[in-house]
């Protein structure tokens, strides 16, 4: 209060003295001892604020016995951010982190679904392949009358009995064969991280997987993600094995069975990919909605396996990777193992 007394009547001093106009040793005294009570020890009037300062803290040091400098500044302090706008600013740097680091980590998490989904092809491969070295090479669209009666006939109904060629070519019935059961191990990896509509499905075969069997109930096609190349074999390695669900295509052409001594045969759920067909292309989520679709793939994206081990990620629409039309060429064009001529064009798809 004192310090604010004396700033009160320096400025009214100043104000006074000004119109006198500040000539004579006698007012500057008078000056000075009205403010300070000091003598003059220098030019009264202060060139600048800091000046000021200096006399109002010296002078405040001697008389004030009790001169508290926080308190004198307290006045001249900063104020700092409240609490709303503190929250306001926080909010908007949230704001603008997340516009600038959602679209990265949908992107990364995209990918790394695709390489789960990669991983799960290679099993399914690798299932198939341990198959056939155990049946002489041949995979189970590919078996011999005895084989098929070994792995999807009625054991009971003895050897002489027809057989049901469809249980090997039917994507819901060629895995509920005992032995690719046991190969598969489990169910889950034939549901993709991409393809989040046959989850609950997939759930349900987990649930039932000891109870499925060729001649009982069939595995629901809403809990499966992938689809079976019916013209694969293990004597052509570009062959295609297995890949996702989300292709176009066309009608599958009748299968001529190379096991069985049987006319050409409709394959169940069939559908083709035929090299130079304008439909044989991957379809995606962000430019369809059927049930062909996977959510999590867009278009010109897909993954397959052949029969020679490799597994690969496609994006026709990026031109990465290789493409689906180099892939069906490839598959086309190879020769040898169980099958004549040239390689059978037909899928086994599920469809949601």
């Amino acid at each position: 209060r004192r310090t604010g007394l004396w700033c009160g009547q320096f400025i009214i001093a100043t104000a006074q003295h000004q119109q006198a106009g500040w000539d004579g040793e006698k007012k500057k005294n008078i000056f000075h001892k009205e403010m300070f009570g000091l003598p003059m020890i220098s030019h009264p009037r202060p060139t600048c604020l800091l000046q000021f300062l200096k006399k109002i803290i010296v002078v405040s040091f001697y008389k004030c016995r009790y001169f508290n400098p926080m308190k004198f500044f307290r006045a001249n302090r900063r104020r700092g951010f409240t609490a709303p706008e503190l929250v306001v600013v926080l909010g908007g740097l949230s704001l603008a982190a997340a516009t600038v680091l959602l679209p990265s980590l949908a992107n990364a998490k995209a990918k790394a679904n695709r390489i789960k989904c990669a991983n799960n092809l290679k099993q399914i491969y690798t299932s198939h392949w341990s198959f056939a070295q155990d049946n002489g090479g041949r995979l189970p669209w590919q078996l011999r009358p005895v084989g098929h009666r070994n792995h999807y006939g009625n054991r009971l109904a003895g050897p002489n009995a027809p057989v049901n060629p469809e249980l090997a070519l039917d994507i819901q019935s060629i895995w509920t064969a005992p032995a690719m059961k046991n190969e598969l191990q489990s169910p889950k990896i034939l549901h993709s991280p991409c393809d989040p509509q046959a989850a609950a499905g997939n759930e349900i075969i987990q649930g039932r997987w000891r109870q499925y069997n060729p001649q009982g109930q069939k595995l629901p096609r809403q809990g499966l993600s992938y689809a079976i190349h019916l013209g694969a074999d293990t004597q052509r390695g570009a062959s295609i094995c297995v890949l996702t669900r989300n292709f176009d295509g066309d009608d599958a052409p009748l299968y001529q069975h190379p096991g069985l001594a049987l006319d050409p045969i409709r394959i169940p759920r069939g559908r083709s990919l035929r090299f130079g067909s304008p439909n044989a292309h991957f379809i995606g989520a962000d430019r369809a909605s059927n049930s062909r679709v996977m959510a999590g793939l867009n278009h010109g994206q897909g993954q397959l396996a052949t029969m020679d081990g490799a597994v690969r990620q496609m994006d026709e629409a990026h031109g990465r990777w290789s493409s689906l039309s180099e892939a069906l060429k490839a598959h086309k064009a190879t020769r040898g193992g169980h099958a004549r001529g040239e390689a059978y064009e037909g899928i086994t798809r599920p469809r949601q």
